[in-house]
């Protein structure tokens, strides 16, 4: 047998052997892509016997998932502590806030409000800002001190209409608009206020074109709870009166010592915590300033 045949054999065998260890499997559809040797050929080039480059993959797109988002409107829940008087009201303050807001160029919400609680004002909040708002017709009257409320009396339910000024859809997040009701303290109770829209009453659109498409929103009802105080604001000593030694405990207290609180009156300015606030608050109030207490 010619010595270069020989030599060929051995060379083809040993790559043989190699490429059934090291390289993967080739599928039926790949063996047209092996070339075939030439036996007789007096040289072979390793190339020529190493299989073909795989073409690169082509890119895997990936899945897209629904690119809305669902924005999400919020009416507060408040507490009210108070002392039950049958012909009292309070004045309570409820948020009305969006968040996730996806981009919104105009919105029309009804706000709806239970029996026993009277709308008196309505202040515009930062979110939305870009879009005009009309203020609801049941109010006429603009507060003279703040440009962004307007006052009057409305029944429920009410609109609210923030309008695209310009073909930039908006999208911040925040206070839409605070409420301010008169709230009974005849007895405990819950008194609803929620907010809803009709369909295609939010949407993102051109005016241009007028290609409009409704923004998904979900809405979390709230409202203003009353609940009878069973203690004297600012008594935090639990004395029946309040006086620098209230201050003093309060203070104590929130330097963690050990002082026996009265837990419900520590929370002073109303804020949901206690801090430092709290005690500035009840010294102003001791020292007959201007200031609620709760």
């Amino acid at each position: 047998m010619n010595q270069n045949l020989k030599r060929i054999i051995t060379v083809v065998c040993t790559l043989a052997m190699l490429l059934t260890i090291t390289a993967p499997a080739l599928a039926i559809e790949d063996v047209a892509d092996v070339p075939v040797l030439d036996v007789s050929a007096s040289e072979i080039s390793i190339a020529a016997i190493a299989p073909a480059a795989a073409e690169p993959a082509a890119p895997v797109a990936e899945l897209q998932e629904d690119a809305t988002q669902t924005a999400k409107i919020t009416v507060e829940s408040v507490d009210l502590k108070t002392k039950l008087e049958a012909a009292t009201t309070k004045e309570v303050e409820v948020k009305l806030s969006i968040s996730d807001n996806p981009g919104i160029t105009g919105c029309l919400l009804k706000v709806s409000f239970a029996d026993g609680l009277t709308l008196k004002a309505i202040t515009r909040g930062d979110a939305l800002a870009s879009l005009e708002f009309t203020k609801p017709g049941q109010f006429t009257e603009a507060d003279p001190e703040d440009p962004f409320t307007v006052v009057g009396s409305a029944t429920s339910p009410i609109s609210l209409v923030w309008d695209g000024v310009t073909n930039d859809p908006d999208t911040s997040n925040g206070v839409l608009a605070t409420l301010t009701f008169d709230v009974s303290t005849a007895a405990e109770g819950t008194y609803a206020v929620s907010a809803s829209a009709e369909a295609g009453g939010i949407y993102e659109g051109s005016n241009q074109d007028n290609t409009f498409t409704d923004v998904p929103v979900t809405f979390t009802a709230g409202g203003i709870s009353v609940i009878e105080r069973t203690y004297i604001p600012g008594d935090i000593d639990g004395n029946g009166k309040v006086n620098n030694n209230d201050a003093i405990a309060l203070l104590q207290h929130i330097m963690r010592w050990p002082v026996v609180v009265v837990e419900e009156a520590l929370d002073v300015d109303g804020s949901g915590k206690v801090n430092n606030n709290d005690a500035i608050r009840l010294m102003q109030y001791i020292m007959r300033w201007p200031v609620e207490i709760f």
